[in-house]
């Protein structure tokens, strides 16, 4: 009884307390969101990685004897620091300061400016929640842009310190497709960056390794480990769906969608990964993918 009503209460109370300690902090002090979003999402993770021992949704994808963790953690500080500060600098400050009509003019002068603060966030996170959908779907069908999202993929493990587990230039590929187009609408640069505080928000439970017990109607309002383990899937044919990271209504929409409560993903990763599972392999892979692809094919003859 006590682990069904954990189970039942882990996934809205996670997102809850989450989503309100990074909310109340972004409220109070606009300028500090990233950082109050950081500290608050590594105490999430450490959370989420013991109750992930307490009640696993699978026991073999346990952080216990994961050779892999060391290189999980050190692309996703290469990830958030480096790559996302760099994002920010270039597609957030710069981009929006550059001296040009367009930035001049505050954009397009599409965005609804004298909107409540409220119902402009949730245009920042939907329209780019869409946006995020798009960049995500071609990273899986662009060869260019799957070299930097193929190490995201390659895990044989699904967990919570998977979530983060992104090339550092990923982020530039978010600034480009998903940030700047919202810039160019006139959306202000302060809070273009929910957007990526909402795919956080969802994201890091949707990696978690625990057996949540959630409604199926929620399925299909959030992301959620459910829905997103099935994305990781080794098989194509359900790896290549479900690319929404906030909500799922975009993979309705577009035709992309595998329903959670028809299918389950029994193992996860890259079938016949060609990127040799070393942090250095890996992270030059987006420079060096070809070359690994043609080594692989040779040596599978």
């Amino acid at each position: 009884m006590g682990h069904r009503l954990l189970a039942r209460s882990l996934w809205p109370l996670g997102l809850a307390l989450q989503t309100s300690v990074v909310v109340v902090a972004g409220w109070s002090y606009p300028d500090l969101v990233g950082r109050a979003m950081g500290l608050t999402t590594v105490g999430f993770l450490l959370a989420l990685l013991g109750l992930e021992q307490a009640l696993p949704y699978r026991q073999e994808w346990s952080i216990r004897g994961d050779r892999e963790i060391w290189r999980d953690i050190g692309h996703s500080v290469l990830y958030t620091s480096l790559g996302g500060n760099l994002a920010q600098i270039v597609f957030l400050y710069g981009f929006a300061s550059a001296r040009s009509p367009v930035a001049v003019a505050g954009g397009l002068g599409i965005w609804p400016v004298n909107s409540p603060l409220v119902a402009q966030l949730l245009m920042v996170m939907l329209l780019g929640d869409l946006l995020e959908y798009w960049y995500h779907r071609l990273t899986h069908t662009a060869p260019w842009l799957w070299r930097l999202h193929a190490i995201h993929h390659t895990p044989i493990r699904l967990n919570a310190i998977k979530g983060p587990r992104h090339h550092v230039f990923y982020f530039l590929g978010r600034g480009l497709i998903v940030w700047a187009p919202l810039v160019v609408i006139g959306a202000p640069p302060r809070l273009v960056f929910w957007q990526f505080v909402a795919e956080v928000l969802v994201g890091t439970l949707a990696h978690a390794n625990i057996a949540f017990r959630i409604p199926a109607f929620v399925h299909r309002i959030f992301v959620t480990p459910d829905f997103h383990r099935i994305h990781h899937s080794i098989d194509a044919n359900q790896g290549n769906s479900n690319y929404s990271t906030v909500f799922p209504i975009w993979d309705m929409i577009f035709g992309t969608h595998t329903d959670p409560m028809l299918v389950e993903a029994r193992e996860t990763g890259i079938d016949q990964h060609p990127i040799l599972r070393r942090f250095l392999s890996e992270l030059l892979s987006p420079f060096t993918f070809h070359r690994l692809v043609l080594n692989r094919r040779g040596f599978d003859k």
